[in-house]
């Protein structure tokens, strides 16, 4: 199973935006989305929500999916 850092990226990626572009349609710091990408930072469900909205995208955590 990947890590909610490596979903992020992988959702990111595909949809070739940048980490700075992803700061900018979040609201998010870009040094909080590196943080986050490197996984040094975990997020709370409502940062999970905002990112994949930005992304239309769901992430999954164990059983869940946001």
């Amino acid at each position: 199973m990947m890590t909610i850092a490596e979903q992020i990226t992988e959702a990111r990626e595909m949809r070739q935006i940048t980490e700075k572009d992803l700061a900018d349609k979040t609201g998010l710091s870009l040094e909080f989305i590196l943080d986050l990408e490197e996984g040094i930072v975990d997020p709370n469900a409502s940062v999970l929500l905002v990112i994949s909205n930005a992304l239309n995208c769901k992430f999954t955590l164990g059983s869940v999916s946001i």
